[in-house]
């Protein structure tokens, strides 16, 4: 199936991306300063800290109290970095490919593909297909079918 082969050379691509990030992001970043240039806006990057506490603030409506809880947040981006550019690549452009990679890799994983051979029955695609292309949706379907596959 075509669509399958299009979808491993993205994986491919995507997986080659990410191991040599530095040319597309250098590309992305210089596309960013041109827009933030034309918006008049400065890219800098955030505050770095190495403990965070946040005040979190529960208004009780029973008895109209307000008590203040802080709890420690860890589930931000805090890598540290000397630039802005290298702060944004490894904080966001970084986690943004793996979560791209896990994602499609979720979304097309060898189940789904083997499901995707059921396409074979299609009438437009019946003529140009074999029997061998409709085996792995028949192995993985057969305790549905109540048949065998020879």
């Amino acid at each position: 199936m075509t669509c399958i082969s299009n979808i491993e050379d993205i994986l491919q691509v995507i997986q080659m991306k990410r191991n040599e990030p530095d040319e597309e992001y250098k590309y992305l970043f210089e596309e960013a300063q041109d827009l933030a240039k034309y918006t008049e806006t400065i890219i800098e990057m955030q505050r770095v800290v190495k403990r965070q506490v946040c005040k979190l603030k529960l208004a009780f409506r029973v008895c109209t109290l307000t008590q203040n809880f802080f709890f420690l947040q860890i589930n931000r981006d805090n890598i540290p970095a000397s630039f802005a550019n290298e702060y944004f690549k490894l904080n966001i452009f970084i986690p943004l490919l793996d979560h791209l990679i896990v994602a499609i890799k979720d979304r097309f994983s060898e189940h789904v593909k083997k499901a995707a051979a059921i396409s074979c029955l299609i009438p437009e695609h019946i003529a140009d297909k074999s029997y061998d292309d409709l085996l792995p949706a028949i192995e993985l379907y057969q305790k549905f079918l109540h048949c065998s596959t020879a």
